[in-house]
């Protein structure tokens, strides 16, 4: 039980300094050379596209087959990520329409959506709302990631399951960090730090419930709605074909896909 114990706390942190290592790792480089944010943001977006696809919607099927939450609909994972999807389009769009701003227009960047108002948010502060909500949505599915670690009754479980984490959390950290290129330091820092200790505090979490399943239909639910909120940054925003076009974002984009793919495939098996 000792052991135990103290695999869980050394995969909090060993989670934990890993989120924030590899976040900071494109953050310092893209300040140091803009001309690579294009890229890493491409490839942040293939990773999500796996994530999405391949990882987070293949887990809430298989939550759902092995759930004691009764006899629930079939199509249920997919209706949760499309009301994650359809809640971030309505954030988006009251987003634009609060602040008077024009998201077709290509001049019109989010970091300047308040530049002419006086609210003090992370919003006017100039960090894009793309980075807030692709942070916040991996934030919450982390979370649960750290929380299966938590509930863990083995230490060599723990430390198989942490590892596995961790290169998924480390190709993810590489995406958040090109995300907040553009981000001023307080800003980019709070996204830093909640991104950086969603697993851990997930493993607390477990540790607390040790092993208490009252959570279950929250959890299905939040990581639904989160993977649909993923869907939308996808594609409406990551993904967003450019008007010059970019071989180089093509394959960017697909290495990412194929780098998390491997990942999966890997750990999964």
């Amino acid at each position: 039980m000792e052991n135990t114990a103290a695999a869980k706390v050394g995969a909090m942190l060993a989670l934990g300094g890993t989120a924030l290592a590899f976040t900071l790792l494109p953050l310092v480089a893209t300040r140091r050379c803009s001309r690579g944010t294009q890229p890493l943001l491409r490839f942040g977006g293939g990773v999500l596209l796996a994530t999405t696809f391949l990882h987070l919607l293949p887990e809430l099927r298989e939550g759902l087959e092995n759930s004691n939450l009764g006899d629930l609909p079939e199509i249920l994972p997919e209706l949760l990520m499309c009301l994650g999807f359809f809640l971030m389009y309505f954030v988006e769009e009251l987003g634009h329409m609060m602040l008077g701003t024009d998201h077709h227009d290509p001049n019109s960047e989010k970091r300047r959506l308040c530049e002419d108002h006086e609210f003090n948010t992370l919003w006017t502060e100039g960090t894009p709302l793309r980075a807030v909500m692709i942070t916040l949505a991996i934030s919450v599915h982390q979370v649960f990631e750290g929380l299966a670690v938590g509930l863990e009754g083995h230490s060599n479980q723990v430390w198989i399951l942490t590892g596995a984490i961790a290169a998924h959390k480390a190709v993810i950290a590489l995406c958040i960090g090109a995300e907040l290129s553009s981000a001023p330091f307080w800003g980019a820092t709070t996204l830093i730090s909640i991104f950086t200790l969603a697993t851990p505090v997930g493993i607390a979490m477990g540790i607390i419930l040790s092993g208490g399943t009252a959570m279950g239909l929250t959890a299905f639910i939040l990581q639904g709605m989160a993977a649909g909120t993923l869907l939308f940054v996808i594609f409406f925003e990551v993904l967003r074909p450019e008007g010059n076009g970019s071989i180089k974002n093509y394959m960017a984009t697909l290495v990412g896909f194929i780098a998390m793919l491997t990942l999966l495939y890997f750990f999964e098996s």
